[in-house]
């Protein structure tokens, strides 16, 4: 594989080291694109702070002339963001104005409520970019009876298995989680640790 930076490879001739190689390059590379992405995303928002002049961008879109929304683009301790900031940050991405707003919610959570994970992200030490975590952690009201509990907080490793094992559990008055497993297994998940009742 002696192909220059920017020369474009034939992936149909290389052996099988070339073909690894490459896909880890490719990898690396994908998470630095993402990484950038996250951090002008995070920088427009800074340059565009909400004014009286400017109303307020909220996750609904933008609320002109106040400053005391109810919700802000970040979730709570987040600093606010001008209306509009979104469209022209969608406009230069190729996204949709609402596309660009999640981003820009995504960033300012992660720079400002989960600082050890925007570290973690930024050192490129998770394994795919932290997508949407105010979906996971702000409180919202809930629109059906049971969207509370898909509000929980859970892992990968404990979201692919709800999502695509036969994993299911429920959520406990005290805010602890029953995992039922496919073969009849139950296990307790609370803050302590996990433990198998049966």
């Amino acid at each position: 594989m002696s192909a220059a930076p920017n020369e474009r490879v034939e992936v149909g001739d290389l052996d099988p080291a070339a073909v690894l190689a490459l896909a880890k390059t490719n990898e690396r590379e994908i998470r630095e694109r993402e990484l950038l992405r996250l951090e002008l995303a995070y920088q427009w928002a800074v340059l565009h702070p909400a004014t009286t002049d400017t109303g307020i961008e909220t996750p609904g879109g933008p609320a002109l002339g106040v400053l005391d929304a109810d919700e802000t683009l970040g979730g709570d301790g987040t600093p606010q963001v001008a209306a509009f900031a979104p469209e022209a940050l969608a406009t230069a991405m190729g996204w949709t104005p609402a596309a660009a707003r999640n981003l820009m919610a995504d960033v300012l959570d992660l720079v400002h409520r989960h600082p050890k994970l925007w570290r973690r992200v930024r050192r490129g030490r998770l394994l795919e970019p932290s997508h949407h975590p105010q979906h996971r952690t702000r409180r919202r009201r809930p629109t059906r009876p049971n969207q509370r509990d898909d509000l929980s907080c859970r892992c990968r490793r404990r979201h692919r298995a709800n999502t695509h094992g036969l994993w299911r559990y429920t959520r406990t008055p005290d805010g602890n989680y029953l995992w039922h497993g496919p073969h009849g297994l139950t296990y307790l998940a609370t803050p302590q640790g996990t433990h198998r009742l049966r």
